[in-house]
């Protein structure tokens, strides 16, 4: 690992101004063999089933969260509800439904920590619903000019990030592009307090009159961590990281090659998508494969992969960098999360952009929280029954402030 120092033009606040931007650029990770993180071979914490009480029946699981004292916080988007459990995974509570009133949703599509014991359930774009640990009903979390408006991350003081969702369609435009957003910062009371300005959020294509993302293009990912708001547009791992007033601080940069998409990862593709499965997990029927392979006949393709995927903070301030991932054959279900069978590989970032190294999470396993030693998220089984699990972080000799 080295750190130069660069020279970047950055448009902070409306106006452009050269300001001397330390940047961490790593060669390798500083992991050895003895040193390496690792997930437990089996979950310590599992709850799911398809046939046994009700409130371990899921439908679709749309957040998990670890409590402070080891029990978990499980979002069910097809019941919108939150279900709370114990550490050994016994049923204590289950809060919300479909509605409109305080403490209800029509989509609860998301589980975050807002400060705290206090906890936050959404939906796409709201509501924002705060329980406390225990399942009490504490209000609901108003942001003004909230319209398409997605939360990144929290703070520790309540307040957070948000950018808008929106996509420009951009009508009668040709070629291809790179759409932008706006960042905003929103006090814990809902209030706006600052712009972040406008960041790379969307690769657009033109296609049919309008526009699209090219299938495997670059995109906008983001992660608060402290007082920091971290951001990277894929198309290079170079991860820009600004403080609260919005003065880009660092950047953080991973060795990196990029991967062309080829036509046999066009081809594995085509077949995941024509074959998926339905929601039930059951082969499809043959007109949805024709009414699939003509939709994908319209498609457009990136001509390479993006560094990295999803950003994901952790609770002692480490960032963690999933892997992108060349697509296989295998047909997979249309589910709200990626669940493949393969692997995936997270790289690990500490709170100065020091490479650590990488972690392995199982197949069929979706990441939603992270903490000092632990990783939950949801998964399913060889029946596709949903489940959320926990499953151990070994750090062997792990020292602060990775390890906090």
């Amino acid at each position: 690992m080295w750190i130069r120092v660069g020279i970047a033009l950055t448009l902070i606040g409306g106006q452009s101004s050269a300001q001397s931007v330390p940047v961490v650029a790593n060669q390798r990770p500083s992991w050895t063999t003895a040193t390496q993180w690792k997930l437990s071979a089996k979950p310590i914490l599992d709850i799911g089933t398809a046939d046994g009480a009700p409130e371990h029946e899921f439908g679709l699981i749309s957040g998990v969260l670890r409590l402070d004292d080891g029990g978990l916080a499980v979002a069910d988007m097809q019941a919108n509800q939150i279900r709370f459990f114990d550490k050994t995974g016994q049923f204590r509570k289950a809060v919300g439904r479909r509605g409109s009133g305080p403490g209800e949703w029509t989509q609860l599509a998301r589980l975050s920590r807002f400060r705290g014991d206090t906890i936050l359930g959404a939906g796409f774009s709201g509501p924002y619903e705060l329980f406390s640990q225990g399942g009490d009903y504490v209000r609901r979390l108003q942001l003004e000019n909230r319209t398409r408006l997605t939360i990144v991350g929290f703070r520790s003081d309540g307040s957070l990030v948000a950018y808008n969702s929106g996509i420009n369609e951009s009508p009668g435009r040709t070629g291809e592009w790179t759409d932008s957003t706006e960042y905003f910062e929103y006090s814990a009371d809902g209030v706006r307090t600052r712009s972040y300005g406008h960041k790379p959020f969307l690769r657009m294509t033109a296609i049919d009159g309008g526009s699209s993302g090219p299938t495997f293009g670059a995109t906008s990912t983001s992660a608060v961590i402290g007082e920091l708001f971290y951001h990277n547009f894929t198309d290079d791992f170079a991860i820009d990281v600004y403080d609260r007033s919005g003065k880009l601080v660092r950047r953080i940069q991973r060795a990196w090659t990029p991967a062309r998409v080829t036509n046999e990862d066009i081809d594995k593709h085509r077949r995941a998508y024509v074959y998926a499965l339905n929601d039930v997990g059951s082969p499809s029927d043959p007109e949805t494969h024709r009414q699939r392979q003509r939709r994908f006949e319209q498609l457009k393709f990136s001509r390479s992969f993006p560094a990295h995927g999803r950003m994901i903070a952790d609770r002692v301030g480490n960032l963690w960098v999933q892997e992108y991932r060349r697509p296989t054959d295998q047909p997979l279900p249309a589910r709200f999360f990626e669940l493949a069978d393969l692997p995936i590989k997270w790289d690990v970032f500490n709170s100065q952009g020091r490479w650590l190294g990488q972690v392995t999470t199982p197949g069929k396993f979706f990441v939603m929280d992270i903490g000092a030693d632990y990783i939950a998220g949801t998964s399913r089984d060889d029946l596709d029954v949903p489940h959320a699990r926990v499953y151990g972080l070994q750090k062997p000799l792990c020292r602060p402030p990775e390890c906090r």
